[in-house]
């Protein structure tokens, strides 16, 4: 319900030094904007404010319930004209293991997505995008599109993200370094 787009000025793009391109692991980065985003927009019924999403609070367990978030293509091959939201059930980098082929590029900072015999999930142009989980505390970012295989409208396999809990030092680190947390996106 939320059609958002901002463009900015980046300042400088941090990406971790672990990644290698293409797919594989550490596939993380921040960029530092000009000017913080002002988050002051309404949902399109209006009836609520539109919020940031935090980083989690503590280790994520990487199971559950999440959201994902994207302008990727749909089940019909076709790229949207909204933002599109899909509930999904998260699971851990051994189940995700387990229901991938055997020579997966998928390593313990992955968490997926995964419904067996659904074929939903991040598909082209999803990728960098957020895999959130509601709280009663507020929205927290677990994880960042990655990869998934192609054509994701004809796989049944999980979708693969980085899981943001094994970054969290990263991210300190990377953040007090450069200054302006707000900023950092």
């Amino acid at each position: 319900d939320v059609q958002i787009r901002k463009v900015t000025s980046k300042r400088q793009q941090f990406v971790h030094e672990g990644y290698g391109g293409n797919v594989g692991p550490n596939d993380i980065g921040l960029i530092y904007v000009d000017k913080p985003f002002k988050l002051n927009a309404l949902t399109r019924d209006g009836t609520a404010a539109v919020a940031k999403v935090d980083l989690p609070s503590g280790k994520f367990e990487s199971t559950g319930k999440g959201k994902l978030y994207g302008w990727g293509r749909d089940n019909s091959g076709f790229l949207p004209n909204i933002l599109n939201t899909l509930d999904v059930d998260i699971i851990g980098y051994e189940e995700c293991k387990n229901a991938l082929p055997s020579d997966a590029p998928i390593d313990p900072v992955n968490i997926c997505s995964y419904t067996p015999d659904a074929i939903d999930g991040a598909c082209n142009g999803d990728s960098g995008g957020p895999l959130v989980r509601v709280t009663p505390d507020g929205t927290e970012l677990v994880g960042i599109v990655s990869w998934g295989y192609v054509p994701c409208t004809a796989s049944a396999l999980p979708s693969v993200y980085t899981w943001t809990s094994a970054f969290d030092k990263w991210v300190e680190e990377t953040t007090n370094n450069y200054g302006t947390p707000s900023q950092l996106v």
